[in-house]
């Protein structure tokens, strides 16, 4: 009897350990990909593209000359994804955006222009 009770008293702490480290995983994964926050510029783009966080999803809004549709359609522990529609010339793209280890975000474009793009935080 005494066995079982300490075995089923393990068996409980592995499942909280488990639980909680499982936890602490998708915590820094989720606060890892809401670094991506913030206005961002390129020397590729005239746009600056602001990334909000709020609720659990992300809003892109591009600021430039023209308006840009940029809507969010997939999002993992490291990546967003979007598709991207320009109304003036008809272009649309989709963008995998990343976090570099430098802290750039990386935009890969796959669609009617195809290329990457480095961005960096916007300083005034």
């Amino acid at each position: 009897m005494i066995i079982y009770i300490v075995q089923t008293f393990k068996y409980n702490q592995m499942k909280k350990l488990l639980l909680f480290s499982l936890m602490l995983i998708t915590l820094s994964a989720t606060s890892q990909i809401e670094k991506i926050q913030g206005i961002w510029e390129s020397d590729a783009s005239e746009y600056l593209t602001a990334v909000f966080y709020k609720n659990g999803s992300f809003t892109f809004s591009n600021i430039g000359k023209s308006k840009l549709e940029e809507t969010v359609v997939d999002q993992g522990k490291d990546f967003i994804v979007t598709n991207c529609l320009n109304k003036n010339n008809g272009h649309k793209v989709s963008i995998r955006y990343t976090l570099l280890d430098n802290g750039n975000m990386h935009a890969v474009f796959k669609g009617d222009w195809n290329g990457i793009v480095i961005h960096e935080r916007y300083n005034e």
